[in-house]
């Protein structure tokens, strides 16, 4: 699937999700977090193999606009509710409301209030990994000028 990011000129940005089989979901993002979110769920996600969760949905046929009901979101699954996490945690890292050293402590405490258990694969080499790419990601994101866009590459769903 391809994954474009639109740098808005004097609109908001967007997010493009081109399966392979050619259909599409896009949507308009919120100010501020919004692609650095969704460039931080394509880090996670792809990094720790995840194919149900965000991306791997959106893959499968999901439209973006369905992760914002908030109704019953069940069919989001324990990998898509651990890369939110996951996603969140290393937000609050970057933006220095965590501390960096408590990454594991902070995913673990809220993978226990979930009721579910942090994932295996989320080792220190993969949280390395993952702040080296996140941390290029977002620079690029800076980079790109109004109108232009950032794309990436996911793995086709099932």
């Amino acid at each position: 699937m391809l994954i474009r990011l639109v740098k808005g000129k004097d609109k908001p940005d967007t997010l493009h999700c081109i399966r392979a089989n050619g259909s599409q979901t896009w949507a308009r993002l919120p100010k501020g977090f919004g692609p650095l979110h969704d460039l931080a769920h394509y880090v996670v996600e792809t990094t720790l193999g995840f194919d149900q969760a965000f991306y791997g949905l959106l893959a499968q046929g999901r439209a973006i606009e369905e992760f914002a009901e908030t109704e019953d979101r069940s069919w989001v699954g324990e990998q898509g509710t651990l890369a939110e996490t996951i996603v969140m945690t290393l937000q609050h890292e970057v933006v220095g409301s965590a501390a960096p050293e408590a990454f594991f402590e902070m995913v673990e405490e809220a993978c226990r209030g979930l009721g579910i258990a942090a994932p295996e694969v989320l080792t220190p080499e993969a949280l390395a990994a993952m702040r080296a790419q996140y941390g290029q990601l977002r620079r690029q994101w800076a980079q790109t000028p109004p109108g232009g866009c950032l794309e990436l590459d996911f793995p086709d769903g099932k």
